[in-house]
């Protein structure tokens, strides 16, 4: 697979969504990066679900979610071509395996993709790895799994974070595990070419981000005859993809 470059810019966190579903945790991610002034781009979604695929074809037409290729499978995904160009991964891996409405056979259901995800990771090496499932996830042990495969090849976790859809306002509870992972290298620049200027750092086995250059201060460098920036395009003008990217083939 040829990593779509055109995709990419060097001013931006870039992220790849496995299991996107209709992007909504990259979405979520995406409302977090804004509201500490950070820009964010989805270069790849990766999602096997014909309907789910066909709904992220109508938001990106839409000019709802950020264009760029859709893979269909997470088991033939390889994660090597896109190393030192990608920040973040997401992955909505499925919740069947750990669900209590499922028969909760966690690593030996064949849906489990704990094992794919840890694969591509390691392949892709992305400065973050942000992973959501529901809350007997851990209990069943499918982050402890994923952890370990992980610390091997050079990740820590954050405490993870549970809450519920309640805790947003919504009339139902809905609880969801958030498990954050970062490179344990403290001098991992968060960005392509050093374009998102940050740290990882560790305290007390808690992993933080550090300081961000608010787009204000960007624009203020930029001003002050710094480094040119390239400005994201504009969602409004951004190219439609054609339906059938979502077809049986592998598309990128």
């Amino acid at each position: 697979m040829t990593t779509p470059r055109a995709f990419l810019n060097v001013m931006a966190l870039h992220s790849i969504e496995l299991c996107a579903g209709v992007g909504m945790l990259g979405e979520g991610f995406r409302a977090a990066c804004e509201f500490h002034g950070i820009e964010h781009r989805t270069v790849l979604y990766v999602e096997r679900e014909a309907p789910a695929a066909a709904q992220l074809v109508c938001l990106m037409e839409a000019a709802a979610l950020d264009p760029a290729p859709i893979w269909s499978d997470v088991a033939t995904f390889d994660g090597r071509p896109w190393r030192g160009v990608l920040d973040l991964i997401t992955a909505g891996i499925p919740c069947q395996p750990y669900s209590v409405a499922g028969a909760r056979r966690a690593g030996d259901d064949p849906r489990d993709l704990v094992g794919h995800l840890a694969r591509i990771v390691g392949e892709a090496r992305p400065a973050l790895v942000l992973v959501e499932n529901v809350p007997d996830f851990v209990s069943l042990g499918g982050l402890r799994r994923l952890g370990e495969a992980l610390a091997g090849v050079g990740y820590r976790l954050a405490d993870p974070v549970l809450c519920a859809a309640s805790d947003a306002g919504a009339p139902h509870r809905r609880q969801r595990v958030f498990c954050l992972f970062a490179l344990a290298d403290g001098d991992k620049v968060l960005g392509p070419g050093g374009a998102a200027e940050s740290h990882v750092e560790w305290q007390r086995g808690e992993a933080r981000v550090g300081e961000w250059p608010s787009r204000r201060d960007r624009v203020r460098r930029r001003e002050a005859g710094g480094v040119a920036e390239r400005p994201l395009p504009s969602r409004a003008s951004a190219p439609a993809l054609d339906a059938s990217r979502t077809s049986a083939k592998n598309t990128a």
